[in-house]
């Protein structure tokens, strides 16, 4: 029997990307079928009006991000411009989400 995984993300987070990565192997291992569900971070309370990140803070997360995607082996590229508006892509994966081939656009789109 499957657990059924409930996972919230957005385009636009890195920390979202690595887990696409890793998340099929660890769902599969733990007997998890993840459901993908696409938010926009903004639009959460405390992100409103933005990133609420001091400068030092941004600055850690890319280093974490970086140390992180180097610990599970993950290829990771920042994408310019950076943070990347993600609408259009979110858009898509409500639309698309729990369809076949889903997994496939959803790499893609990160």
């Amino acid at each position: 029997m499957s657990t059924p995984l409930d996972v919230y993300f957005d385009y636009r987070s890195p920390f979202a990307y690595m887990l696409c990565e890793l998340l099929p192997a660890l769902a599969e291992r733990h007997a998890a079928t993840p459901t993908w569900r696409p938010i926009d971070l903004l639009q959460l309370s405390s992100f409103a009006g933005g990133l609420p990140y001091s400068d030092k803070k941004r600055a850690y997360v890319f280093v974490d991000v970086v140390r992180q995607a180097q610990y599970h082996g993950i290829e990771m590229q920042t994408p310019q411009p950076f943070p990347v508006e993600s609408g259009l892509a979110l858009r898509v994966a409500l639309v698309a989400g729990g369809r076949p081939g889903f997994a496939r656009t959803h790499r893609a789109l990160f």
